[in-house]
């Protein structure tokens, strides 16, 4: 700090000028800023917030300068506080969906076992029946064996496909235990 006689000669090596006084009165104006020398690629900051204003506001249209008052910085704390207060709501509504999609794939998981279960079945069905097949059929080359296996998987695939989703859909939508039951029934997997 120095005293107000020597203002004019320290605002020639500042970079801020903070002005907060109990002055009832401007001690900054335009005429005392526009007599400093330039200030090449160094704009002087000024922000004013005393109460009421040292720095008259005509200041902020001087060439160099950047000038913010009380209410400016007001302003500026609110819209970046709006900012926040808005981006905090889409990080809410992330996290919210985010976990609602973790519900649903965590519940999905319940039916996982039962899947597998029911897919080893179909395969172990699959091969015993291919096996039979190939025995019937001894003369087939190895391209026409691979056809059948082919086959075969493509088979038990696409008749497991829709009940895999269904299931999976189920489970999702809190249905697991009631599905589940359903397909061990069905296909006589065990409890």
């Amino acid at each position: 700090p120095r005293p107000m006689e020597q203002l004019a000669e320290a605002l020639t090596e500042a970079d801020v000028l903070i002005a907060s006084t109990a002055a009832p009165q401007v001690l900054v104006t335009p005429s005392l800023l526009a007599a400093l020398p330039p200030r090449a690629e160094r704009p002087l900051v000024v922000i004013d917030i005393a109460v009421p204003r040292n720095v008259d506001p005509a200041v902020a249209r001087l060439p160099g300068l950047h000038y913010f008052d009380i209410d400016a910085l007001h302003g500026r704390l609110n819209g970046a506080l709006a900012k926040r207060a808005q981006a905090a709501r889409r990080a809410e509504t992330i996290v919210a969906e985010e976990a609602a999609a973790f519900e649903v794939w965590r519940r999905g998981q319940a039916i996982t076992p039962l899947l597998a279960e029911l897919r080893a079945k179909a395969e172990h069905i699959r091969r015993a029946e291919v096996a039979k097949t190939l025995r019937r059929w001894p003369d087939l080359d190895e391209a026409e064996r691979c056809r059948i296996e082919h086959l075969s998987e493509a088979l038990v695939n696409k008749l497991l496909h829709a009940p895999t989703l269904r299931l999976r859909a189920e489970a999702a939508h809190g249905q697991a235990a009631e599905y589940a039951a359903v397909v061990r029934q069905l296909f006589a997997l065990q409890e």
